[in-house]
C-alpha cells in the first residue's frame, strides 16, 4: 500500500514561543476569542436574539477542543509530549502559567475534519489546553 508523504514538513529547527502568563490571562484570551466567535456566528444567522447561549456553545467547540497529550513527571521537570499537527505552520504559540499550558494557534488549512465544507470554519484560532500535574515555574519552560 503506498501513501503519500505528508507535504507540511516541520523542520526541527522550527521555533516554538513559549510565553509565561498567568492563568487568568490564559482565561482571560480564550473566553475572549469565544464571544469574538459566538458574534460571528449570530451575525450569520442574521442577528436574531435568543439564541446567545447556542452560539455560545457552538463558539466554544470550534476553538476549545480536546488535545491528546503524555505527561512525565522527573527529578523536579515536568516532561509533556504532543502531536501539534493541527496547526498551521508558524502560528502555534505555547503559554505556560504556574498550573495550566495553553496551546493557541490557527488550524492548519488542510487539517482533517476542519474542511471548508465542514461544521467548522477552514482558518481560525484554536485553543487546547493542559492542567498541569504540579506548579511549574513559567519562566524555565522550553519547547
Amino acid at each position: 500500500m503506498y501513501k503519500k508523504p505528508w507535504t507540511h514538513p516541520v523542520s526541527r529547527e522550527t521555533i516554538i514561543p513559549i510565553v509565561p502568563i498567568a492563568a487568568e490571562e490564559q482565561i482571560r484570551r480564550v473566553e475572549e476569542a469565544i464571544a469574538k466567535r459566538a458574534y460571528q456566528i449570530f451575525e450569520k444567522r442574521g442577528g436574531m436574539a435568543w439564541h446567545e447561549l447556542e452560539d455560545w456553545r457552538q463558539a466554544e467547540g470550534e476553538l476549545h477542543g480536546n488535545l491528546c497529550f503524555s505527561t512525565t513527571t522527573e527529578d523536579h521537570t515536568v516532561v509533556i509530549g504532543t502531536d501539534p499537527g493541527g496547526f498551521a505552520l508558524g502560528t502555534l504559540e505555547i503559554w505556560v502559567a504556574p498550573t495550566r499550558l495553553t496551546l493557541s494557534g490557527e488550524w492548519h488549512p488542510r487539517h482533517p475534519n476542519r474542511a471548508t465544507g465542514g461544521p467548522y470554519p477552514a482558518f481560525h484560532h484554536i485553543f487546547r489546553s493542559i492542567e498541569l500535574p504540579c506548579p511549574v515555574d513559567p519562566g524555565k519552560a522550553q519547547a
